[in-house]
């Protein structure tokens, strides 16, 4: 039979629902087959014993965006006052209250982010580049910045250090393949770029940009900085 939620009592996990019939019948919350709470004008379906109903369920027009924000509203506030997520808060208040733990890493990553978007070559007839235009590019700053937040939250020295090496790693790669581009001077010998004064390291060398000069000393202090972190001593 279908029907219609008449008012649902959260206190007592009971309500009242009217059927199409005209016929009044109680039920609990027990009997309730949707994923959401049940309140009043919601449209059912549900099976009754005498003036109970039983195996009640909504009707599919009842899911609109309403309830759908309800729901997620309920599911976000239980999530809040899980113990987990008190316990990260916490954590998260008592790193802010603390303050930068290893300023000198800190300081030096935050600056190695800002510079790794500076042009470090300037290729003609196309532009300057960046070695956030690498390939590795993106995932090259997301370590630096989950870096920054070890040395920041005073991370553990096993962590750090693996993650510096595998910036190091990575970044190294990226001065590889820029070395390699700059020596490949065929291309730029067809360009008529060569001339008989010039050999190819002064090409190179002409195409490099400010940006790698700031770049490479901060890539080996960070990595000085992450690489010889010694544990804090309790």
């Amino acid at each position: 039979m279908t029907g219609k939620i008449l008012g649902f009592d959260t206190t007592s996990n009971t309500g009242t629902i009217s059927g199409d019939n005209g016929e009044r019948y109680k039920f609990t919350l027990s009997e309730w087959k949707a994923e959401i709470n049940p309140k009043a004008n919601q449209k059912i379906d549900f099976d009754f014993s005498e003036k109970n109903a039983q195996e009640i369920y909504l009707v599919g027009s009842n899911f609109n965006t309403d309830e759908v924000l309800e729901s997620a509203k309920e599911k976000l506030s239980n999530i809040k006052e899980s113990e987990y997520f008190i316990t990260m808060m916490n954590k998260k208040n008592e790193i802010l209250l603390r303050g930068v733990q290893y300023k000198y890493g800190f300081v030096l990553t935050i600056m190695l982010i800002l510079a790794y978007f500076l042009p470090v070559i300037d290729v003609p007839f196309v532009g300057a580049f960046s070695l956030w235009n690498g390939k590795l590019g993106t995932y090259v700053i997301l370590l630096l910045l989950f870096l920054a937040f070890l040395f920041y939250s005073g991370g553990k020295a096993l962590t750090i250090k693996i993650t510096t090496a595998i910036i190091m790693f990575m970044m190294f790669s990226q001065f590889y393949d820029l070395g390699s581009t700059l020596m490949d001077t065929n291309s730029f010998m067809e360009m008529g770029m060569m001339s008989r004064h010039h050999n190819k390291g002064d090409i190179a060398l002409s195409l490099l940009r400010f940006g790698i000069l700031i770049i490479i000393p901060l890539t080996i202090l960070v990595g000085f900085a992450g690489l010889f972190k010694k544990e804090r001593s309790l």
